[in-house]
């Protein structure tokens, strides 16, 4: 079997598999997802069981609360595959391009159609081992609502190969992209496209939404579900196959001349003898990393990549915003018919205001994946040892990654807040949806760039950092969702049962039980409350524990206190006093050359 797969696949298949299913973090993935696809199985079961008494509820039917498990099931592996596969595949080839091991590894007896389908392989073994930890409540719930087997078979198979053609197109783009995270970020964002393809589309009224709307994997959940019918499902699943097998088609042949090319130094397509004109730059003032985030590291905060897709996401927010409410106010000075005026803002309505969810979580993502690479890249370039020895705070340098990270999306934060604006004042958006989806977008924004900080301050390379970060955002988004589920729903059971006893004792008058908020409300509130508190645990452990996690403090090394400096400082004599206790109390095992011991001086 072994020596097929090489003569089929090639001989990096083996190794890269292996390999990829050894990693720790492939077990908490796998054991997470399997948690939170159980909980869902059994929250549904647990709703059937309460209503099997017909004293309960006389009306109800266990087939739609099943299918709309199924449906949540199947929306989860949907977003696993488009989230977490490209994730994992960016860096593996990106990030080889990078460090110029690429280029060594094409001088081995390996073609580079054998190296493309050992990373895929590898990479993709990862995704498959998370999606298969879903199967088994999938199974149970597709059953009990008497689903055909044939349904089953492509509600099985459709989060892998999405999973394979998502993978596939991200191949293609790291190929052609010089770092991981542009790789990254232009996988997300060719993704994000597809997804706003038929809606687009239907929006300049081109006919093609039919054509277009296999595009969108999610569109095709609902009419496999409840309609079983697996048409949509089919033919969104071929599109996303034959895109990834045209971005594996670009990465086989772009991937030795791209890689020879930045093995022997040239840099860009200019040349190596190009010279990039700088901005001036502003004196350093009191806050050193701040500067340093703002001025420093702003070209290579996103890269050219994650640049041109923020400039062409702020060029559409700003021209279909304006462009959109000036039609509206026109027609409305005109006093032209209603008809028009509401036609109008009705496509107002679906180009901004359909479109916001996805451009709030691109940004981010693009936040996250910023701070994720704010660490990981100064340690991959050497640079993050002189930081360490400097006299700069842990807190310093976390405050000045968060504030940088929000700074280099500054232009698209603005350009979707004036979008987001105009629609409220024309009337295409109520002020409570603005208020929520603007304070989703600043929470999980700031979710995001405390965990991008926080992974970063632990991983050993830029690739690591952006897939913890997908994939802590991946976990938060499934598992903060489903405690404020919970929440919201013990919260209204308990009214419930108090408005029951109240009832039964004659305390109150109200026919119907009464709660404070609607479900919805309840449980965005709930939601962005643990966002927050998420948040603030990270940041305050990334601050706290700065020194140990960045490699400043090693664990069994002998360390002065900060009170014990100062009193060194105020007292002759008192620091050699005061070392050897601190030897003393150390846990660490002694040189057996005490004469070569020598106490770390301690930090300014």
């Amino acid at each position: 079997m072994r020596g097929a797969s090489e003569a089929w696949l090639g001989p990096l298949v083996g190794p890269e598999c292996r390999r990829a299913i050894a990693k720790g973090w492939l077990f908490l993935a796998r054991g997470g997802a399997a948690l939170l696809s159980a909980t869902i199985a059994l929250a549904i079961l647990w709703w059937w069981w309460i209503n099997w008494n017909e004293a309960a509820d006389p009306d109800f039917s266990p087939y739609r609360a099943l299918r709309a498990g199924l449906t949540l099931l199947i929306g989860l592996a949907t977003t696993v595959a488009l989230v977490f596969g490209p994730a994992v595949v960016a860096g593996s080839l990106s990030g080889e391009q990078e460090r110029g091991s690429m280029g060594l590894l094409l001088t081995t007896r390996v073609s580079a159609l054998e190296i493309v389908i050992g990373r895929l392989a590898g990479r993709l073994t990862q995704v498959w081992v998370v999606l298969l930890a879903m199967l088994p409540p999938m199974l149970l719930l597709g059953f009990l609502s008497a689903m055909r087997p044939s349904l089953l078979g492509v509600m099985f198979l459709y989060g892998p190969g999405l999973a394979l053609g998502a993978s596939g197109l991200t191949a293609g783009v790291a190929v052609l992209s010089r770092r991981g995270r542009d790789a990254l970020l232009g996988s997300y964002a060719i993704g994000l496209a597809l997804l706003l393809t038929p809606l687009l589309a239907d929006l300049v009224r081109s006919g093609g939404i039919t054509e277009l709307a296999p595009l969108n994997p999610f569109g095709a959940v609902v009419p496999l579900v409840w309609q079983e019918d697996a048409g949509p499902a089919l033919r969104s699943l071929g599109s996303w196959l034959t895109m990834g097998g045209l971005g594996a088609v670009v990465a086989v042949v772009f991937l030795r001349p791209r890689s020879l090319r930045w093995l022997d130094g040239s840099a860009g397509r200019f040349g190596a003898g190009w010279r990039v004109k700088r901005r001036r730059v502003k004196p350093m003032g009191d806050r050193p990393m701040l500067w340093k985030e703002i001025f420093i590291e702003r070209r290579n905060s996103l890269g050219g990549l994650g640049k041109w897709l923020g400039a062409l996401a702020v060029l559409y927010l700003v021209l279909a915003s304006v462009t959109l409410a000036g039609l509206y106010l026109d027609a409305l000075v005109r006093q032209t018919s209603m008809e028009v005026s509401s036609t109008r803002l009705v496509w107002f309505q679906r180009a901004i205001v359909d479109t916001a969810p996805w451009f709030s979580l691109f940004l981010a993502w693009a936040v996250g994946l910023r701070a994720a690479v704010a660490i990981a890249s100064e340690r991959e370039r050497g640079t993050w040892d002189a930081l360490l020895t400097s006299p700069l705070e842990g807190s310093e340098i976390v405050a000045g990654k968060l504030i940088g990270s929000l700074h280099a999306l500054r232009w698209l934060i603005l350009a979707m807040l004036l979008a987001w604006s105009l629609a409220l004042g024309i009337g295409a958006m109520e002020p409570g949806a603005y208020v929520i989806q603007l304070t989703s977008t600043l929470v999980v924004m700031t979710f995001m760039a405390a965990v991008g900080v926080r992974v970063s301050l632990g991983a050993s390379s830029v690739t690591t950092a952006m897939a913890l970060t997908i994939g802590a955002w991946l976990s938060a988004w499934a598992g903060l969702a489903l405690l404020a589920l919970l929440g919201v729903g013990i919260v209204a059971l308990g009214l419930f049962l108090a408005w029951l006893i109240a009832d039964r004792f004659g305390l109150t008058t109200s026919p119907t039980p009464w709660f404070p908020l609607d479900f919805a409300t309840s449980f965005t509130i709930v939601r962005l409350a643990l966002y927050a508190v998420v948040t603030a645990v990270v940041v305050i452990e990334s601050r706290t524990r700065f020194d140990r996690l960045a490699g400043r403090i090693v664990p069994g090394e002998a360390w002065i206190p900060d009170d014990w400096v100062e009193v060194a400082r105020v007292e002759p004599g008192s620091a050699e006093r005061l070392a050897p206790a601190a030897l003393d109390r150390s846990s660490a095992p002694r040189d057996p050359h005490p004469e070569d011991e020598a106490v770390r001086p301690p930090r300014s």
